[in-house]
């Protein structure tokens, strides 16, 4: 009698941990399952991140190529507008001595003719 209870709680025991062995392998198996998909999920989003951070990378640097070649035009037209009112300037400066060497040289011949005549 007493073999016999040990044998049934032998096998109750072995059902037990049978059972506890299949549900420890289907958990584990649900957990795989979950973490694959997480997984899979987080790297999705990463993708999705550095698509993003790619496309805001390329307008910016198209936003900086544009500013440049913006500020590049403008350069180029200040230096050649500063170079034309350079020009300029040194003719007016030139016509400007002309006209001052001319008036001398009509106020030196006034004085003369006005000496001549006393």
């Amino acid at each position: 009698e007493k073999n016999d209870a040990t044998e049934a709680r032998l096998k109750a025991l072995t059902v037990e941990a049978k059972r506890a062995r299949e549900e420890a392998k289907k958990l584990k198996t649900e957990m795989d399952s979950r973490v694959e998909f997480e997984t899979k999920q987080v790297q999705r989003e990463l993708a999705n991140e550095r698509a993003r951070s790619a496309k805001e990378l390329a307008w910016f640097q198209s936003e900086m190529r544009e500013m440049s070649a913006a500020c590049d035009a403008a350069v180029a037209a200040a230096r050649e507008e500063a170079f034309l009112a350079a020009r300029t300037a040194g003719e007016e400066t030139a016509r400007l001595r002309a006209e001052f060497a001319e008036c001398r040289e009509l106020v030196a011949r006034a004085s003369s003719a006005v000496s001549a005549r006393h």
